[in-house]
């Protein structure tokens, strides 16, 4: 079969969905193109060894996802969590080569073309985001599209969440009560300061 194909991690943790697509409804200016996913090798143009993630995933290999950061790359910048993925080398996940200098596997939540942004949220999110365990994901194999990805994975409409939908993760001191609104507000304040710098551009003109 021609094409790239690339291998992700699909979570399938109903709370930890609920957090990340809505954080990435909330800082992106559109709705997410994509479902929230862990990109662990590709491109690469044959299939991919079933035995090497099928041994991987399972309950005994939780997935540590810890502080957020942010890398810059063609003029944007991606602001994302971190994924530790114990043993990942012994089973030889890892392979990106358009990226080779990226070691850690991640999750985006903001793509944008503004640094100071992309500061403001990691900063946000470090703050109110403790380190987290998922044990419950699968690995997906295919050539990936927009549609392609949103048929296998699924998509979470997310813009009017609140805390109702991550109950758990706030009782148990993993996220601050209150989280997405203040999300909210952190993107509200840029798209003032982003108005305020046209509409001053437009009178200097």
């Amino acid at each position: 079969m021609s094409g790239n194909k690339f291998l992700f991690i699909k979570i399938l943790d109903e709370e930890l969905v609920i957090l990340f697509q809505g954080l990435k409804s909330i800082f992106n200016d559109q709705e997410a193109t994509s479902p929230v996913h862990i990109t662990v090798k590709g491109p690469q143009k044959s299939n991919f060894k079933v035995t090497s993630f099928n041994n991987f995933s399972d309950r005994d290999h939780p997935l540590v996802i810890s502080q957020s950061s942010c890398f810059s790359y063609s003029r944007k910048y991606f602001v994302h969590f971190k994924v530790q993925i114990p043993e990942m080398g012994k089973y030889q996940l890892w392979y990106k080569p358009t990226f080779p200098t990226e070691k850690n596997p991640h999750i985006t939540v903001c793509e944008t073309s503004d640094e100071d942004f992309s500061k403001d949220i990691v900063r946000f999110l470090n703050k109110e985001v403790d380190d987290l365990l998922c044990r419950d994901y699968e690995f997906l194999q295919y050539i990936p599209s927009q549609h392609d990805i949103v048929l296998a994975m699924g998509m979470e409409k997310t813009r009017n969440i609140d805390d109702a939908g991550i109950p758990n993760l706030i009782n148990i001191g993993k996220v601050r009560k209150g989280l997405f609104a203040r999300a909210r507000k952190i993107k509200a304040k840029h798209v003032d300061l982003a108005n305020r710098e046209k509409q001053t551009t437009l009178h200097a003109n």
